[in-house]
């Protein structure tokens, strides 16, 4: 994550014209160091094979909390969310749309067989022009050698109240 910096990159989006709305195809380059990842292929896989061979599973809630704080060891998740969170903001998108990552609210680990570690997310996106919260449920998988996949997204219904407890 960079921040607090200004770099140039160029994106290429390619909107397919399909009627049933395939994802967008999003091509970034830069030439400038500050947007290279700051995390070591090493570091990440240690990360995962912590997780890997966990007895206990993961679960969190309120990253970040009520005043902005996110316990150390939950930091990657919370940067997970915001990549998969992208996702969500890159398909669901318009021109009328600008999406923020407000709030990963509950992220579980689930048992997996497989290779790449499996999540369960709720996240809640902040839509700027709006000004509303919009929570969206998601299948996630991670692993260092496949990346971060999204096999299922929902919106979900949000009440007002369980929304004040959740950023109060």
């Amino acid at each position: 994550m960079v921040k607090k910096t200004t770099a140039k990159c160029e994106a290429e989006v390619i909107f397919p014209r399909k009627e049933d709305h395939p994802p967008l195809q999003v091509h970034v380059s830069s030439h400038d160091e500050l947007l290279k990842n700051n995390v070591s292929l090493q570091e990440e896989t240690l990360l995962y094979q912590q997780y890997k061979s966990n007895h206990s599973l993961l679960f969190a809630q309120n990253l970040p909390d009520s005043y902005g704080h996110i316990e150390p060891e939950h930091i990657p998740f919370w940067h997970l969310g915001a990549v998969a969170s992208s996702f969500v903001m890159l398909t669901e998108s318009t021109e009328d749309t600008l999406y923020n990552m407000a709030q990963v609210a509950n992220i579980t680990q689930l048992a997996s067989d497989d290779d790449p570690l499996k999540f369960e997310y709720d996240v809640l996106l902040h839509e700027m022009v709006s000004q509303e919260i919009i929570a969206w449920k998601m299948l996630v998988t991670w692993s260092p050698s496949e990346g971060v996949k999204v096999l299922k997204m929902e919106k979900r219904e949000y009440s007002v109240t369980n929304l004040k407890t959740t950023l109060l």
